[in-house]
């Protein structure tokens, strides 16, 4: 699960949108499986790479991830 956080953020980083959305919603998928308040913490820097981003998909992929890390 971590790997596909960092794998997104990176992605997104370097511009790469699609294939960033797509890895970020499995990343997003297998954290609300698993319930883990440290799974949901590990998604911070792919929150932080998404709130960079000023697209409104990736705006909304920052807010998505805000509210998951605070169900936590």
């Amino acid at each position: 699960m971590y790997n596909y956080g960092h794998l997104a953020a990176a992605q997104l980083r370097c511009g790469e949108l699609r294939s960033g959305l797509y890895t970020a919603e499995r990343a997003i998928g297998l954290a609300r499986r698993l319930r883990s308040v440290s799974v949901r913490d590990g998604l911070a820097p792919l929150q932080e790479a998404a709130a960079a981003r000023r697209d409104s998909a990736c705006q909304d992929l920052a807010r998505e991830l805000a509210t998951l890390r605070s169900a936590a």
